[in-house]
């Protein structure tokens, strides 16, 4: 059997009977990857499985093994974070840290100690779990920065226990930092936590790396425009999506996808040398992150519906692709590659597979009908590879097979 377990202000809720309204919580971004709803009044974030990524981060309360006991890790809109036995969904502990964070919304990430090197395994005797507060109002800062735009803070978790190590931006607050949506990435060659966040006023930083053994900052970039994606690593590149207009793009008054430059020295020394490439998404936003496709490509899709696909070292299409490197389908989520291209349609409320080296909508599932009538189909996820998940704002799940491709 299975089952789900929903906290509210530190209080598990367990429903003993009828139906929790699933499908409304997803249409209202409560469910999935819309950090930017503010006002729901509990949190579930589902599980996306993000291929080359080793070790994959622990996402918020998703299915996720932490260490050698499976660990289950998450936090809530009231400034909560909880450990629970995936197993057996027992609660190993509760840490409020509601003094100093009114939310933390965004998924956590972790640094697993068997694949650390020895300056982290000098520093820690275990995991450590890494989540970022999404304020809405005052939050305990003692200085100027008592402000929703400017108290946000990045904590450093053990996952033994709960016990804080470090906290970046405690206490007095002396760092203007604006709310954290989209869930860090951890660099474990480096030691380093990549940190995207919204841009308070303006002029505020929206891209941080800290050191993940003390928090200290090593650099940030402002005048990229507000940032509510995850980033996304590959060696010495992070791939950075903003929601809103930045002087550092290419196209100042649009979003834009960066290409910044990370190794340590020209972070030190930034904002000298920090962009190698940039991209305009015009008025769109990035649904959810940027994949790795693991042959020097990257997919994403944006708010108005396109799927890209962009080149790894200059950010211009793929060669095959449609002028631009985009397709329209009606994306309502992020692309999945696996054999091919799959992607969820807020038009046809299908599935479509994709030819990853075209752009070439190929199938759709079902042939005929919707998938679930109107329901707005969510973020598609997978397991094996084998299958696809994809959840509905009526409230169901669904699992298609995958077998050379949709049914």
């Amino acid at each position: 059997s299975s089952y789900t377990r929903v906290f509210k202000d530190g209080v598990q809720i367990n429903p003993a009977s009828g139906n929790t309204d699933v499908g409304s919580q997803i249409v209202a971004g409560n469910v999935g990857f819309n950090k930017n709803i503010t006002g729901g009044n509990w949190w579930i974030d589902d599980v996306i499985v993000r291929r080359y990524v080793d070790p994959e981060p622990t996402t918020s309360l998703g299915l996720e093994q932490s260490g050698s006991w499976g660990g289950l890790f998450g936090g809530d809109q009231s400034g909560y974070v909880y450990s629970l036995d995936s197993a057996s969904g027992t609660q190993n502990w509760t840490g409020n840290l509601s003094a100093k964070a009114n939310g933390i919304q965004a998924a956590v990430s972790a640094q697993l100690w068997q694949y650390s090197n020895a300056a982290f395994k000098a520093q820690f005797s275990g995991d450590v779990i890494f989540g970022g507060s999404r304020n809405t109002g005052a939050a305990g800062c003692t200085g100027a920065n008592n402000t929703a735009q400017t108290s946000n803070k990045v904590f450093a978790i053990n996952v033994t226990d709960g016990t804080m190590p470090w906290t970046f931006n405690d206490l007095p607050c002396n760092t203007a930092m604006d709310y954290i949506a989209g869930q860090p990435w951890v660099d474990y060659d480096n030691n380093r936590l990549f940190v995207t966040s919204g841009p308070g006023a303006g002029s505020q930083p929206t891209l941080w790396v800290l050191n993940s053994l003390n928090g200290s900052l090593l650099g940030s970039l402002s005048n990229m425009g507000a940032v509510d994606s995850s980033p996304t690593l590959i060696g010495n590149t992070l791939y950075v999506a903003s929601s809103g207009a930045g002087t550092l793009c290419v196209s100042p008054s649009s979003s834009c996808l960066y290409a910044i430059d990370v190794t340590p020295a020209t972070v030190a020394g930034w904002p000298t040398n920090a962009v190698k490439w940039s991209v305009s998404l015009g008025a769109f936003a990035v649904r959810g992150f940027v994949w790795d496709s693991g042959g020097g490509t990257l997919y994403f899709a944006t708010t108005d519906g396109n799927v890209w696909c962009v080149k790894q070292s200059d950010g211009t299409g793929c060669s095959g692709w449609p002028a631009g490197g985009k397709v329209q389908v009606g994306a309502s989520g992020t692309p999945i590659p696996l054999d091919y291209l799959y992607v969820g349609s807020s038009t046809d409320f299908k599935i479509h597979q994709l030819n990853p080296g075209t752009g070439a909508d190929m199938k759709q599932y079902p042939a005929s009908a919707a998938l679930d009538g109107t329901a707005t189909l969510g973020a598609l996820s997978t397991e094996t590879g084998t299958e696809l998940f994809v959840g509905t704002s009526a409230g169901r799940v669904f699992k298609i097979p995958l077998s050379s491709g949709l049914p």
